[in-house]
């Protein structure tokens, strides 16, 4: 049940808060503020002002953006569904629900069967490729194109094709696809770039290192040279992964016939009809972001249980070194470490902070005397600041729809001092659905994390919970 608790002061204006109930477009009134009392923009200061009385100025109602409290009342009765499909995704979290990618479906189809009689061993992986080229010859994602992502798609399914002398028209249709200006020669810029990131890249490499300890190298073996695989086999994983790469797993198949390798591919080769993903499983990373876009979208309450379950799935898997995107990962990172320490923390469990030095998501949640994280806090707020003056805010790992707006407002805005609601209300204009697109060897989405179902749910939650606050303010007035 909402109620009328924050200390912004609430006239008969706060219906401009309700969101359209028809969810095609979510407006943000311009050049007027999101609220009349309240926080002034995305990414400023903290400019809460506080009323001297509270008085009703207008009988408006809820008319202010164009729709009514009938018109939204309407919509409720779809909370349940939406709480039920919901809980249903959380239930059913497993490995991870990732997108496929075509690149290392590619590398999946170029395996020979292991009883050494010339045929694919996974013919769906190349039934997958036939079925997914896209209308201009190419392979990728069909809604975003980055020239990186088409390029690594489209040459690895052409080899795949082209190893296995299958079906010469799908090659013939990037050939087309050149008569329509999508010519991809080898001195082209893009192509140019990629290569030379490459060589940059191999010659920071310390071979001996990648020998010897476990590093996220191991994620990219199909692009080095010169590999000990009678060292290397000693760093695989627990699974018979390569650090959970189905195309880095395939290179170490192709090279040493590990049985553990073939019995690793199986998985999400069978999981996705022919598919592989860029990595696999993304268990911890799945359950990790999929509760703090809820907790942040401000409907977590209605999920206290699943929540709870997936907190626990990862206190599980907590090490005192902390923990990478799946479970039993002999490399781990500071993006997952912090977002699970920073989750874990918030749900009561005890964790120490011991686990890295540098990130700013756990330092909202420290205790006394645990200088690490308060030293952490200043270097991100410093480092994030430089980055937001010279516009400069990028993440390497996934395009979202608001960066910088969600960065300005963890800035401006301490986290102790921010109100849930309005925090949920800024991040429903930040939140993207299923428009954000994660980064790796090639892009991929991840469904449980970014939805459009937690989106529209979460805009008839918020008008719900405003329709409560406008009813209270009436009774108030009475």
């Amino acid at each position: 049940m909402c109620s009328l608790t924050t200390p912004l002061c609430l006239n008969p204006r706060v219906s401009s808060l309700l969101l359209s109930p028809s969810f095609a477009s979510f407006p943000t009134p311009d050049p007027l503020p999101l609220f009349s009392y309240g926080i002034w923009s995305i990414g400023a200061k903290d400019k809460r002002l506080f009323c001297s009385r509270c008085s009703a100025t207008s009988k408006q109602g809820p008319q202010g953006n164009g729709i009514t409290k009938v018109g939204v009342v309407q919509e409720l009765n779809k909370l349940t569904e939406w709480i039920e499909t919901i809980k249903s995704m959380l239930a059913s979290m497993g490995d991870g629900e990732i997108s496929i990618s075509a690149y290392d479906t590619a590398w999946v189809a170029l395996v020979e069967d292991i009883h050494g009689n010339g045929d694919p061993q996974f013919p769906s992986s190349i039934q997958w490729i036939i079925n997914n080229q896209l209308a201009d010859g190419s392979w990728g994602k069909k809604s975003i194109f980055t020239a990186h992502d088409r390029i690594l798609n489209t040459l690895g399914c052409v080899v795949a094709l082209k190893k296995w002398n299958l079906h010469p028209e799908r090659r013939e249709r990037v050939e087309i696809a050149r008569k329509l200006d999508l010519e991809i020669p080898d001195d082209s810029p893009a192509v140019q770039n990629v290569y030379a990131q490459r060589k940059l890249k191999l010659t920071k490499i310390p071979m001996d290192m990648v020998h010897i300890v476990p590093t996220t190298l191991l994620h990219n073996l199909e692009g080095m040279e010169g590999l000990d695989w009678e060292k290397l086999i000693k760093l695989q994983s627990v699974g018979g992964s390569f650090l959970f790469s189905p195309t880095s797993t395939t290179f170490a198949l192709m090279n040493i016939k590990d049985e553990k390798c073939l019995q690793y591919l199986k998985k999400p080769v069978e999981k996705f009809n022919g598919g592989a993903p860029n990595v696999y499983p993304v268990d911890l990373f799945e359950h990790i972001w999929s509760v703090d876009r809820l907790e942040r979208l401000g409907v977590s309450r209605y999920f206290k249980a699943k929540i709870e379950e997936c907190v626990n799935y990862l206190s599980r898997y907590w090490t005192e070194d902390g923990i990478a995107w799946a479970r039993n990962s002999s490399v781990r990172d500071i993006d997952d470490t912090a977002m699970g320490f920073r989750l874990l923390r918030l749900h009561g469990h005890d964790v120490s902070p011991d686990v890295f030095r540098h990130f700013e998501k756990g330092a909202q949640a420290l205790f006394p005397g645990e200088t690490i994280l308060q030293e952490a806090k200043k270097f991100a707020y410093k480092f994030l600041r430089e980055k937001q003056a010279s516009n400069q805010l990028l993440d390497k790992w996934i395009i979202t729809k608001d960066l910088l707006g969600e960065v300005g407002y963890a800035l401006d805005i301490p986290w102790y001092a921010s109100l849930p609601r309005i925090e949920a209300r800024f991040y429903l204009e930040q939140y993207g659905g299923k428009d954000d697109v994660w980064i790796g060897k090639t892009l991929y989405r991840m469904s449980y994390v970014n939805n459009d179902t937690y989106l529209e749910f979460a805009k008839l939650d918020f008008n719900k919970c405003q329709i409560v606050h406008q009813d209270e303010w009436d009774k108030i007035q009475k």
